[in-house]
């Protein structure tokens, strides 16, 4: 992406450093991708030095799980459940509508019966 020259084959390439704007450094590897180098150090150091979890921590750790994938679920769950109240809401209205369809259909039926009786009986 940058314009810069291209290292010798086999040369080391430098890592490039820049200034971020809280006074840390960035820093570009060759790929492209930038890393903080202060938090890179930081976590070199974490990793190091890092305790084993205790039972209550793992207890802790798998309680915020659960939680945070309750959050997810509801999250994207929430607009299918008003998805389906709204649905069957608009199910209900066309099934009452199809009734009374059918309602007005019966009685349309029912008087062309009497109708052509009637004819019948006019022709008699």
């Amino acid at each position: 992406m940058g314009g810069g020259r291209k290292p010798k084959q086999g040369a080391e390439v430098a890592p490039i450093f820049r200034s971020r704007k809280d006074g840390g450094a960035m820093r570009e590897e060759e790929d492209g991708r930038e890393y903080d180098s202060d938090s890179a150090a930081s976590d070199r150091s974490r990793t190091m030095t890092a305790t084993p979890l205790t039972k209550d921590d793992l207890r802790q750790l798998l309680n915020e799980i659960k939680a945070n994938m309750a959050t997810e679920f509801d999250r994207h769950l929430t607009p299918i459940r008003e998805g389906l109240i709204d649905l069957t809401h608009r199910t209900s209205t066309i099934e009452e509508q199809l009734d009374l369809t059918v309602t007005r259909t019966t009685a349309t039926e029912n008087a062309i019966t009497a109708l052509q009786e009637q004819l019948r009986q006019l022709e008699e």
